[in-house]
């Protein structure tokens, strides 16, 4: 077996065998080669475990897996036998280098893995996780797992990624993250097929911010970009460039806006009057008039051939919200015994009923 291309790796292990803080863990250069034995019998084990490692990553296909080429393949040599990852993330050095780093949860430990080296923290010595995410524009979510003995962290490339590792490593039910992330799955794909080509990653800020707007059931159905102005607002102070949203239920207008400066604004359809627009030389705008509410704008439209889709869209919402409800069908006034005897009676008059039929009807009705 050729052994000339089995990495060698700098590998720390954070736990009681390591002295002092992160910086000052003991670090040992291992040789992390193929099992030991026969060299027919070590390279068939190498395979099959590389085989199971593929498969594994393949199911769980990490946002940005093709940057960490290099130590996805020492996973092999890295991983006991059994051991296979559950959750990975790929991200960046929280520190001042510009590693990529691969970060992977197994059912044994957590391991962060860099070109360079790879450190692990076994469950046993981890204290917490921790996930944050700072409201600047451009920001990644970092993973902080914190260890009695020292830290992994990383700037994950996906939040859902960081999401679902911090959760497996807190050991917390994953059924709503795994809703949330079929249900912004599922908005992407209704977002990609209604944008315009030209916008290609523009307005990437948005379309994640409706991930956490859009409820169950609602689905997006038309798109447009532009700047959103309150009616009453004359100045372009609070004017805010974003895209406006027509779903199954309402309008919305989101901007992600810079330094956490967001806005959201809706009005669902039974509070709209009317929806108009024009068009000029170069620019579209649409005009929504509240019913008893604030009206709005959306100017500055560059893309004119998605105004119209647009506000057919709208107007086909308001048709079905503001068409007259059928009136129930009041229930039939209560008849009193006296008034059925009295039918009784006519109908003895008039000859359908005998006497005897009579009778028997009145008792009946009497109760007795």
């Amino acid at each position: 077996m050729d052994t000339s291309r089995i990495p060698r790796i700098v590998h720390r292990a954070l736990g009681p065998q390591s002295t002092g803080a992160f910086d000052g863990a003991a670090s040992t250069e291992e040789d992390v080669s193929a099992p030991t034995g026969a060299p027919d019998e070590a390279a068939s084990m190498l395979a099959e475990k590389t085989r199971l490692i593929d498969a594994r990553w393949d199911e769980i296909n990490p946002a940005k897996g093709e940057l960490v080429k290099q130590q996805r393949a020492s996973l092999p040599y890295l991983l006991e036998d059994g051991e296979l990852p559950q959750k990975v993330v790929v991200g960046k050095d929280t520190g001042f280098s510009v590693w990529n780093v691969l970060m992977v949860a197994t059912d044994r430990r957590v391991l962060r893995i860099t070109s360079g080296e790879t450190k692990h923290l076994h469950y046993d010595d981890i204290l917490g996780a921790t996930l944050s995410v700072l409201r600047i524009p451009g920001s990644r979510p970092v993973i902080q797992i914190l260890g009695q003995h020292g830290n992994l962290s990383v700037q994950a490339f996906d939040a859902h990624d960081a999401h679902y590792l911090v959760a497996y490593v807190k050991g917390e039910d994953m059924s709503s993250l795994e809703e949330q992330r079929a249900r912004s799955l599922l908005i992407d794909q209704q977002w990609n097929g209604l944008k315009p080509a030209w916008w290609g990653d523009r307005h990437k800020g948005e379309r994640e911010m409706l991930h956490s707007l859009v409820d169950e059931g609602e689905t997006l159905e038309a798109l447009i970009g532009g700047t959103y102005r309150a009616e009453q607002d004359t100045s372009r102070r609070h004017r805010h460039q974003g895209v406006a949203v027509a779903t199954s239920k309402r309008v919305l207008f989101v901007d992600k806006g810079v330094m956490g400066n967001t806005e959201v604004s809706e009005m669902p359809y039974r509070s709209i009057e009317a929806i108009t627009y024009s068009t000029g030389a170069f620019f579209a705008g649409i005009q929504i008039t509240g019913r008893g509410i604030a009206s709005f704008r959306i100017e500055d439209i560059a893309d004119k051939d998605s105004v119209k889709p647009f506000v057919d869209c709208v107007r086909g919402h308001l048709e079905a919200a503001h068409a007259p409800q059928a009136a129930a069908p009041q229930p039939a006034a209560p008849t009193s015994v006296a008034d059925e005897i009295e039918k009784l009676a006519s109908l003895k008059d008039r000859g359908i009923l005998t006497q005897e039929e009579f009778d028997a009807k009145k008792r009946q009705l009497l109760g007795l």
